[in-house]
């Protein structure tokens, strides 16, 4: 066997195995970590008036709002939700 068909297939293998458990509670911890930061920049902007801090605030809202749709739809994926 070459080692080119060696590394195909283990790419394959690989491509088709489970994440390690450990990924989705750091992915959780993101999540977090994002929606806490987006709160303080949207309350640091509204009382210091800077338009650059609500913006950004803003903008990490609309990325926390996709991240958790994104996480809903994996969740239905892998059946662990009975929500249609």
């Amino acid at each position: 066997m070459s080692s080119i068909h060696k590394m195909m297939q283990c790419c394959q293998e690989a491509a088709f195995q489970r994440p390690a458990q450990g990924a989705e509670r750091r992915i959780r911890w993101v999540v977090i970590l994002t929606v806490v930061m987006m709160v303080i920049e949207i309350f640091a902007g509204w009382l210091f008036h800077s338009m650059a801090l609500l913006a950004d605030g803003w903008h990490m809202s609309t990325s926390a709002t996709e991240t958790l749709r994104e996480a809903k739809a994996f969740l239905k994926s892998c059946g662990i939700t009975s929500t249609n």
